[in-house]
């Protein structure tokens, strides 16, 4: 097994893994990788990191490859996938077509298995930096991914709701893969811990879902603090871009203020919304979290100067995606499907968004969770829960693992009352 440490500054990358080699053999002197994700649509605002952490990614490993005298460089090919699912195989015929067989994409797309084949027909390999559901971890396939299977985002979310307090989870959600497999992981968890979970509540579209939609929950929270208490239910919802229009929505709606809200990553900092009424349903947000090093901080900075704004997490789990399949086609000699799985089958990555290595299904084994809440006017990291295994707790925020990142985090959103050494989500 490899331990690659790919660090963020150029002259690092050199020095780090400049003894790898970077011989061109057979490649071509431009090798194409695909990049993949929604610049429009829904989920433009996280596409829009992917898109400038690509560029970065391709800037910084194209500077390595240089010093090292590879005489072959990348050459990124981007596509919009328009947060459309019917977009996602005609994209990928659209990079077959130029000849690319490297693919740092999908990203934030729902897609299954007919994705997967479609573009293993064509001898292309796919390293999804943020979207995975139970379909697309399948073992042996040409699919990898730099995040867990959706179950294990549930299952935080579940001990998050249950150390909150809350034994009485509502769950809500929109009828996608992705959200599905998020809520099925956190109802499991919840009942493993001892909570009570209702019946799960799922829309199409929003607005069809509507005001009648809104009556079915508060009557699902009305049942429920009939038996616990409003102080102990909490509904957990994940949506999509319709997420705080919802919210609003709710407020004013029956009873459905009385109760805590609790989400995922459609929710976070990186929304531009009025967080007055999320801040009135103490509204608890979880989502992958990049608790890297000082490495994670210069990415940081140089995507704020490129964004004008703080990037999501997402941002860090594409740099490394793009840099990673660089390494793997350096160490391959290739962009053979099957030797770039060899590659990372045996590769523990240090990355800028934490360490990665993969499991059988070809999904990141694990990672961290930070939890969000809002303070003030803006979103405050509270807490990190660790996901590997079975055990999940809240990490030791003063360790040198993660201070200097957690103090950055705290830094950017503005927040300088809270005493970074006090864990809010402590679990034994």
């Amino acid at each position: 097994m490899r331990v690659v440490l790919l660090l963020a500054a150029v002259s690092a990358i050199i020095g780090s893994i400049g003894s790898l080699g970077g011989a061109a053999g057979d490649l071509p002197s431009e090798v194409r990788m695909g990049i993949m994700m929604p610049a429009s649509g829904g989920a433009a605002g996280y596409g829009l990191d992917i898109m400038a952490a690509s560029k970065l990614a391709v800037d910084d490993f194209n500077a390595y490859l240089m010093g090292v005298g590879a005489e072959w460089r990348l050459v990124p090919v981007y596509v919009d996938s328009f947060t459309d699912p019917g977009a996602v195989i005609p994209g990928l015929g659209y990079l077959g077509d130029l000849g690319v067989r490297v693919v740092a994409g999908p990203s934030i797309d729902i897609f299954g298995a007919d994705a997967i084949k479609f573009a293993g027909e064509r001898d292309m390999f796919l390293l999804s930096c943020c979207s995975v559901t139970l379909e697309d971890s399948i073992p042996g396939d040409n699919m990898y991914s730099m995040i867990p299977n959706q179950t294990n985002h549930g299952r935080v979310l579940a001990d998050v709701m249950y150390e909150s307090g809350v034994t009485v989870m509502v769950p809500v959600g929109r009828n996608a893969a992705w959200i599905t497999d998020l809520i099925d992981g956190a109802v499991g968890r919840f009942s493993e811990r001892g909570g009570t979970p209702m019946d799960v509540i799922l829309y199409d579209d929003y607005g069809e879902f509507g005001l009648g939609g809104l009556d079915r929950i508060n009557d699902m929270v009305f049942e429920a603090a009939g038996a616990a208490g409003y102080g102990e239910v909490g509904v957990l919802y994940v949506g999509f871009e319709e997420t705080f229009e919802l919210i609003d929505d709710a407020a004013g709606y029956g009873v459905l203020a009385d109760v805590r809200w609790f989400g995922a990553d459609a929710n976070t900092i990186l929304h531009d919304y009025p967080l007055e009424t999320a801040a009135a349903f103490g509204f608890t947000s979880v989502q992958p979290v990049a608790l890297g090093d000082l490495r994670t901080i210069q990415i940081a900075e140089r995507l704020n100067t490129e964004l004008g704004r703080f990037p999501s997490v997402y941002a860090y789990q594409q740099y490394d995606a793009v840099s990673l399949l660089g390494m793997a086609i350096v160490e391959s000699d290739s962009t053979d499907m099957d030797s770039l799985t060899d590659y990372l089958d045996g590769v523990v990555y240090d990355g800028v968004s934490g360490m990665v290595e993969f499991d059988g299904y070809g999904d990141r084994s694990s990672m961290l969770y930070g939890v969000w809440e809002v303070y003030g006017d803006g979103w405050l990291l509270t807490g990190i829960m660790d996901g590997s295994g079975n055990q999940l707790y809240c990490l030791d925020v003063v360790n040198g693992l993660v201070a200097d990142t957690m103090r950055y985090l705290w830094r950017m959103s503005e927040q300088d009352g809270l005493d970074p050494e006090v864990c809010r989500y402590g679990m034994d």
